[in-house]
């Protein structure tokens, strides 16, 4: 029944102690939604899961009510600059995508604006993350440096160390289906983060082959 004791841990350590701990560590636990912690509920313990269920709830729908009330145009215009105006699929895109649709295929030309898909969602809220799949190294380096300077949180995945603080996250179709981005997909699912996953470039992805990008 002890959890979590160290074997060089002070045999004069109190049993309220231990209490303690295991009650920080379980909180945790919780926090990240292993199952463990939440094993065999019920009373006290089902009703502070319910709770902790419900507060997440509301945070995620403030958050995207925060995205269907901000200013598109004032965010187009911090991020491509003073007199940007939306053009093509923009706009109509932008409504599918912040009424929570779910699922949006949008067809534009190279250099049309596709990444606003993306971008103007994620500088109107940063507690939620934005999956980019982006299957050319020149094209993630842009990205990456353009959301560097419209102030959005980004990063490129980097499964030694996972970018939980960031809005977008660029990765490779090949890291994409590897075990440990799972994980940091199913961690932010778990907490209500996960906005939203985007295929960018596709018809690359679609012309793999059994030798290349199987």
């Amino acid at each position: 029944m002890i959890y979590g004791i160290l074997m060089s841990e002070s045999p004069f350590q109190t049993r309220s102690e231990r209490q303690r701990f295991r009650k920080v560590s379980v909180d945790w636990h919780r926090f990240l939604h292993f199952p463990s912690a939440w094993g065999n509920v019920e009373g006290k313990d089902l009703e502070s899961r319910e709770k902790y269920d419900e507060e997440q709830r509301r945070q995620e729908m403030q958050r995207w009510q925060r995205v269907r009330e901000t200013d598109r145009q004032q965010v187009l215009q911090k991020i491509a600059g003073q007199g940007a105006e939306f053009r093509g699929l923009q706009q109509a895109g932008l409504e599918a995508i912040t009424n929570r649709a779910i699922r949006v295929m949008i067809i534009m030309r190279t250099g049309g604006g596709k990444s606003l898909f993306f971008m103007v969602p994620a500088a109107s809220s940063k507690e939620g993350v934005s999956i980019v799949v982006v299957p050319l190294t020149s094209l993630r380096e842009d990205l990456r440096d353009r959301c560097s300077k419209a102030g959005i949180r980004c990063a490129e995945w980097d499964g030694s160390s996972p970018p939980f603080w960031a809005s977008i996250v660029l990765v490779t179709p090949e890291s994409a289906v590897t075990k440990a981005f799972s994980r940091f997909i199913n961690q932010k699912k778990m907490m209500r983060q996960l906005d939203r996953i985007v295929i960018d470039e596709c018809h690359v992805v679609l012309e793999s082959t059994d030798k290349w990008r199987p």
